[in-house]
């Protein structure tokens, strides 16, 4: 077994051990069928919200649905973001697809962006959902 391998069996253990406490969330990062999603900023507090409910997704969807994540966000820690963004592309060269969506009435922006970007399919749904980028 690979050091990849054990890393993936090793979060997908963790990650279905903590779905398994009834009443357990996290506050920016929700499991929702078809995937999951954050409401907040991106922020080093919330990666175990996110590790649990992607990897919880990851094994109870159907493998040929793609994951979604509905991007509610005006930004935060862009290191953060790139740190999960690497675990969702480390997920895609095994095969998972990424659906990135912001949803009606809601904002991505800054470090959100980083996110939306990683989706193999990307969403912006109408009326009033924003897609900002910004530069300092």
């Amino acid at each position: 077994m690979s050091d990849y391998q054990k890393k993936s069996a090793c979060i997908s253990a963790f990650a279905l051990a903590l779905c398994l406490v009834p009443g357990l969330s996290f506050a920016e990062w929700e499991r929702t069928p078809g995937g999951l999603r954050l409401s907040g900023e991106i922020h080093e507090d919330g990666r175990t919200g996110f590790l649990v409910a992607f990897w919880a997704a990851a094994l109870e969807e159907p493998r040929h649905a793609p994951i979604g994540l509905w991007l509610a966000s005006d930004g935060g820690d862009e290191a953060e973001a790139f740190r999960l963004a690497t675990v969702l592309a480390e997920a895609q060269e095994t095969g998972v697809r990424i659906a990135t969506v912001v949803p009606e009435g809601h904002r991505c922006s800054g470090a959100c962006n980083i996110l939306f970007s990683v989706g193999d399919e990307r969403f912006r749904m109408e009326p009033g959902s924003d897609l900002l980028v910004t530069s300092d």
